[in-house]
Order: C-alpha cells, then structure tokens, then sequence
C-alpha cells in the first residue's frame, strides 16, 4: 500500500508537471514565433519605406531638373544626380520596357533582394522607371540577431517557468500526501491523528472534513464505551439479585412457601429487567448502525404535568 500511495503521487506530480511544462513551452513558443515575425515584418516594412522614399525623391529630382532632356540622353551622358544619394542598386528602365542603365550591371547574388519602382515623368507623360534593388542579407542578419535574443529570453522565462511549476505542483501534492497519509491512519483505526490544514481550499475543506469525522467517531466511541460501562454495572446489580436468590431457594428448597414465592418473584422482575436492557443495547446498535433513526418532536407540556 506505501508503495502504491507513492507511485499515486509521483504520477500525479509527474502529470501537473508535464501538463504545465506542455503549456508553457507550446505559449513560449508560439509567442516567440509571433515576436519573430513582428520583428521581420517591421524591418522589411522599414526597408521597403526607405527605398520608397529614396526613389520618390530622385523621381522628383528627375521631374525638376532633368526632364527638359530625354530619358536616354540623360543615360548616355551619364547623369546620376538624381540617384546618387542612395546605396541601392538602380536600374533605369524606359517606356518601351528596355533596361537603359543599370548601376552594377548584374543582379545580387544574394538569396533575397527587395525592389521598389516609381515612373518617371516629363511634360505629365510617364517616360519610364526609376527601380532600386538592395540586398535583404543585412535586414536579415539583424533579424536574426534580434531572434537569438528573444530565443534566449524564452528559454530562460521558460526554464523559470518549469521550476515553478514544480514548486506548484509539489504545493498541491504534498499536502495532498499528508492527507492521504493520515486517512489510511485513520482506517487502521487510530483516529487520534489529525490533518493540518495549511490552505483555506479544497484540500483544506478535505482536512476539515477528515478531522469533523474523526471527532464524531472519536464521540460516538466515548458514548459506546459509556453506555458499555452503565450497562454492565447495571447488568450486575440484577445478575447478582438473580444468583444469591437462586441459591438460598436452592438451600431453602421449597419449605418455606412464603419465601419461595418472593424468591421467584424477584428473580422474574429482575429478568424483565435484564430483558429491557438487552432490548435497549439491541436500539443502541441499531441506532449506531444506522438502521434506526431518532426523529426530534417539539411537545408543548401542560400545567397540568406540573401539578
């Protein structure tokens, strides 16, 4: 039974503890998921508005001072005024579709790029497209970086969480252990011990009422060996009566008819007695084993019972 009682709790500790651990590594890790998109999708959303920014200025600069001259003479005569201030890579495209210029001449060979695109426009005609191409190997580097960080704050928020959980988990079982410990007391009979209550929860309601049990037995066995005791020091005064009667009518024969007959006399109203006493023993175990019920009436008592 000790052995069985101890593997009870170790399963019950070992499932709260793998439940919470469950819980916390999936909300860890759907979390940080979410943090780690956030924080992508931010960076790409900041790249993507400065590249935009940056070609919509050299596309303002272009209408302003460069429009007066062709798209493609501009090229040829290597005008980069309107697209120097940036970093990316640019590529002049004109109406036709035709790339005419491009900054580096081949394409990244980084994995990922981003683009941007915005017409030109002279005289309120589109005469082409002004793109900036920049690598993502940066952005993602920084990404990167930034998800190590959180990666290493999960793993340390969960590493507090389960050992908290433990500790949560061992505050639940253990008292549950104690009362367990003191109910199998209880059933080997020893109903002195009591639980103690540490929370006002539903585990100190299950003290509470292991020790209410135990006080009720405990009463309902000082009323049985009460009542064991009264009955048989009064068992004794009739059995006694019974007995030297029966042996001075055994001595006396039946001689003396007077004394013969209060002799039997006697011993038949002490064995009524005896008979009512067994009777009431008999109510008080019935009354014990539930089998018989005292039902309380309230009786209004005349003056009459006074007099």
């Amino acid at each position: 039974m000790p052995g069985e009682k101890k593997a009870m709790m170790l399963g019950i500790r070992k499932r709260m503890a793998l439940g919470f651990i469950f819980i916390i590594v999936i909300t860890v890790v759907v979390l940080e998921a979410l943090i780690i998109n956030i924080v992508r999708s931010n960076y790409y959303r900041n790249l993507e508005s400065s590249l935009y920014n940056q070609v919509s200025v050299s596309c303002e600069l272009y209408l302003r001072y460069f429009s007066d001259t062709s798209l493609t003479d501009n090229v040829l005569n290597n005008v980069d005024s309107f697209w120097r201030q940036t970093n990316a890579q640019v590529e002049v495209i004109d109406a036709n579709g035709r790339v005419l210029m491009d900054s580096i001449g081949y394409l990244p060979d980084d994995f990922g790029i981003m683009a941007v695109s915005k017409v030109l426009q002279a005289d309120g005609r589109t005469i082409g497209v002004l793109r900036f191409i920049t690598t993502v190997k940066e952005v993602d580097e920084d990404v990167y970086q930034v998800s190590r960080v959180f990666i290493v704050i999960g793993l340390i928020v969960t590493a507090a969480s389960v050992a908290l959980c433990f500790l949560l988990s061992n505050s639940i079982v253990n008292p549950i252990q104690k009362v367990n410990e003191v109910a199998a007391k209880m059933a080997s009979g020893d109903f002195s011990v009591r639980v103690k209550k540490i929370y006002n929860d539903e585990i100190g309601k299950l003290s509470d009422t292991l020790n209410y049990m135990a006080d009720e037995i405990d009463k309902r066995d000082t009323l049985k060996n009460e009542f064991i005791s009264s009955i048989s020091h009064e068992l004794r005064t009739p059995l006694t009566s019974i007995k030297g009667w029966a042996v001075t009518l055994m001595e006396t024969g039946s001689d003396d008819k007077e004394l013969f007959d209060t002799g039997l006399d006697i011993i038949e109203k002490e064995s009524d007695r005896l008979t009512m006493m067994v009777e009431e023993l008999l109510d008080f175990s019935r009354l014990v084993s539930g089998k018989m019920t005292m039902r309380n009436e309230q009786v209004k008592l005349g003056t009459a019972a006074f007099t």
